[in-house]
């Protein structure tokens, strides 16, 4: 009599046999999953022994049973081992598996996710039931060639656009915003294009870096308090300073308007506009077009007076050049930043001074009408 042939096995669920558990030319069976391996040799190519799953790369798809009395906790690999839901029988699911639902009602946890090529099939069709949980949201996410039949939809009046089967939305996505951003950025491709160009192109990227006046606007952005503190200095001192005389308060909002209006021509500077620096000088106005906190021809000359020294500082600042006087107070004086990286242009960078006091003079000009 013939000795029958056996092959090495195992009847343990998922087990898979390691390299010293098998010699080349023997297989390994999981009689439990139903699987065949055998180990590999692809030396030559230079990877070494391992074990494989026999026919994996041509997978036929597997049926993960769910029945009423199932446990999410079990395999799902047979009847006797079902799952009780078919969420969970899908979170294991792999692509071309078939979801076996057998008679009974099922309250998922919605939405309930399905691979590509996933079935859900019900073996009876009106006892087959499934009722969504959460009413409020899509019951099932279906991917490309997913297959639900032989099942009955039963439960409260779904809410909020929720469906019975949706196509399933990007990740950390939700609701139909989505598809709705997605047709408001197709209208708007050219007005994207567009300001993305602008952008790239003006002194506001960073890399249109031989622009003047982007130097020239991050030095006043580097040096807006050295600026002020140069500006106020000179207010507030006699000659040959404008000596004003200011309070605590005026000092505070002297300060500040320095900065407001500086911070305005660096903007436009960079923008090649003067929108901002008309927007800094129709701050000093209310609703009904009376100045505020410069009251009286005094305080209107004076504050013209600190802008215009404040540009001419500027004109000084742009082109990495110490002024020749400094009005700030000693002990509380604020240096000067200058960047070695800005090209020097011989005389100085006269065309960008004359902007930048154009800029200023919009603001004075709008003060002392």
């Amino acid at each position: 009599m013939a000795t029958p042939i056996r092959i090495k096995r195992s009847s343990v669920p998922t087990k898979k046999p390691t390299n010293n558990d098998l010699l080349f030319g023997e297989l390994g069976l999981n009689t439990f999953d139903g699987r065949l391996f055998l180990k590999q040799d692809q030396g030559k190519l230079g990877v070494g022994p391992r074990v494989i799953d026999v026919g994996a790369g041509i997978r036929i798809g597997r049926t993960i049973f769910v029945t009423a009395t199932g446990d999410d906790e079990n395999t799902g690999l047979n009847e006797v081992d079902s799952k009780a839901s078919i969420k969970a029988a899908a979170a294991i699911s792999l692509p071309g598996d078939t979801i076996k639902v057998y008679p009974g009602v099922y309250v998922e946890d919605n939405p309930i996710v399905l691979a590509r090529t996933v079935s859900v099939e019900g073996t009876e069709l009106r006892n087959c039931v499934i009722t969504p949980g959460n009413p409020d949201r899509d019951l099932f996410y279906v991917n490309n060639g997913c297959h639900i039949t032989d099942v009955s939809f039963i439960g409260p009046e779904m809410s909020n656009g929720a469906a019975i089967v949706s196509l399933q939305p990007l990740l950390g996505v939700a609701t139909d915003r989505f598809f709705d951003a997605a047709r408001m950025i197709r209208y708007n491709l050219d007005y994207i294009a567009k300001e993305s160009v602008g952008f790239l192109t003006s002194g506001f990227s960073g890399f249109a870096g031989s622009h003047r006046e982007q130097d020239a606007a991050r030095l006043i952005d580097s040096n807006l308090n050295y600026i002020t503190a140069e500006a106020v200095g000179f207010l507030t001192s006699p000659s040959p300073g404008f000596n004003f005389t200011l309070n605590g308060s005026d000092y505070t909002n002297c300060k500040e308007d320095i900065v407001s209006v500086f911070s305005a021509v660096s903007y436009d500077l960079k923008a090649n506009s003067n929108r901002k620096s008309v927007g800094a000088g129709l701050s000093y106005f209310n609703s009904s077009g009376g100045l505020i906190h410069i009251t009286g021809i005094a305080t209107q000359q004076a504050t013209i007076a600190a802008m215009n020294y404040a540009a001419g500082i500027a004109t000084h600042v742009i082109n990495n050049l110490t002024p020749p006087i400094s009005f700030q107070g000693i002990g509380n004086s604020i240096a000067q930043v200058k960047d070695t990286s800005v090209i020097a242009v011989a005389g100085g960078c006269v065309g960008v001074g004359t902007t930048i006091r154009q800029l200023v003079g919009i603001v004075t000009s709008m003060i002392g009408a």
